[in-house]
């Protein structure tokens, strides 16, 4: 029975994954000091959370200005590195 079963198209989250400026203010406003460059990382580079929380200082190129992960989540899918372009 379950070959005739059509699986759903996957649908984009899009604008209901986005955190609106005012939450993000609010949220800058309530977070301890510390956790505030997370969420301003997070906040300007897209980057996943465990990208932001697990990157060092080997992971930055200071020359092209971004941070360069060779171990992600897709890494043993891609073989590539990630790259996260800083503002």
């Amino acid at each position: 029975p379950l070959a005739r079963l059509r699986k759903p198209k996957a649908r984009s989250r899009g604008s209901e994954a986005l955190v609106s400026p005012e939450d993000q203010r609010r949220l800058m406003d309530a977070a301890p000091e510390d956790l505030r460059d997370v969420l301003f990382a997070l906040q300007q580079t897209g980057a996943r959370p465990a990208e932001v929380l697990s990157v060092t200082a080997q992971d930055f190129d200071p020359d092209r200005g971004l941070w360069v992960l060779r171990e992600h989540k897709t890494a043993s899918k891609t073989g590539k590195p990630r790259v996260v372009y800083l503002t």
